[in-house]
Parts: C-alpha cells; structure tokens; sequence
C-alpha cells in the first residue's frame, strides 16, 4: 500500500479485498505474515507492513485477466494482464 504521494506505507495492515474479471482465477492469497491463521485460497487477506499477495493464474485462453484490489477507506487499483 502506497500515501498519496505513492510512498510505502511499512505499518499498513488493511484487509484487501481481491476480485478478479477475464480469463483467469485467483489461485492464492497471502502477506508473509508467520503468524496467520487467515486462509491462503481466499480472495481476501490482512496486509502485512504494507504488503499483499494474489497469485493468478490463466484459464488457458486468451485474452485479458484484471485484477483488482480494494481496502475500505483505500482507492483501489487494478491491474490488466494479456494472455497468449
């Protein structure tokens, strides 16, 4: 997670939420966090010092896979990716 200035924010610990549109899957969430207990086949996961992870994968088709990601009180991204 970055400010408004597109620094790190190191202690951010928000709940992401992840979705996901096109021609891919979420296979996996995590944060690197040692200590939780939260389930890596979500769409959702708690940020660990300002990071989070959403491993996707192809359906075997082509076209575009969008991911997103969105945190209450948070401005959401997305990112597209084109497959072969």
């Amino acid at each position: 997670m970055v400010d408004k200035d597109g620094i790190k924010v190191p202690d951010a610990n928000n709940l992401i939420q992840f979705t996901i549109n096109g021609e891919g899957t979420i296979a996996g969430v995590d944060s690197g966090d040692p200590v939780s207990h939260e389930s890596f086949k979500g769409k959702q996961h708690t940020a660990l010092n300002g990071l989070a992870l959403a491993i996707i994968q192809s359906n075997g088709k082509t076209g575009t896979i969008t991911l997103t990601a969105n945190a209450e009180g948070l401005t959401g991204k997305s990112i597209s990716i084109i497959t072969k």
